[in-house]
């Protein structure tokens, strides 16, 4: 069970290592300034996870600080889980 200390602490920790204009940069480099799209039930897309690796290595955070950074930047995009799965079992087909 958290704390309302180790909480504020985290909160604060996070915004001090991943200020908005350091995350704005990540997002501008690895998503091209684009919010993070997620899908209900917290499902990211397989690129979309290699992407957030690699900000929240470029960052030095964790992966879960990252997201969670994100979500109170609200910087993530949800989307329904029906549109994940429909391009990923029907994807285009190209002509």
């Amino acid at each position: 069970m958290f704390s309302l200390n180790e909480t504020l602490t985290n909160r604060l920790g996070a915004a001090v290592l991943m200020p908005p204009f350091l995350v704005g940069r990540a997002l501008k480099k690895y998503n091209n300034g684009q919010p993070i799209v997620y899908y209900t039930e917290g499902v990211f897309a397989p690129d979309t996870k290699i992407r957030l690796q690699s900000m929240s290595d470029a960052l030095g955070v964790s992966y879960s600080a990252l997201i969670n950074r994100l979500r109170e930047l609200r910087l993530l995009e949800c989307r329904p889980i029906e549109e994940y799965i429909d391009h990923a079992l029907f994807p285009k087909a190209s002509i």
